[in-house]
């Protein structure tokens, strides 16, 4: 049953990784992920914004932390 979608814990799951839908603190958007991990950056495709994976059940994201420079150190 290659393709097929089968729901799972509130989001779907398509051939072994679970999708989950959340929202993007900027913009409200809803995003869809799938096989994310805490920490991992992932990007808004409504705003542009980088967004950190604070949680995984379930998923909640929030805005990433700017790199400042390192000024060399």
């Amino acid at each position: 049953m290659t393709g097929s979608l089968v729901s799972q814990k509130g989001g779907t799951r398509m051939e072994g990784q679970v999708t989950a839908v959340a929202a993007c603190p900027e913009c409200a958007a809803e995003i869809s992920v799938a096989g994310v991990e805490q920490g991992e950056i992932v990007q808004c495709p409504d705003c542009g914004s980088d967004l950190e994976v604070l949680g995984t059940d379930p998923v909640t994201l929030g805005l990433a932390p700017e790199e400042g420079e390192d000024w060399g150190e």
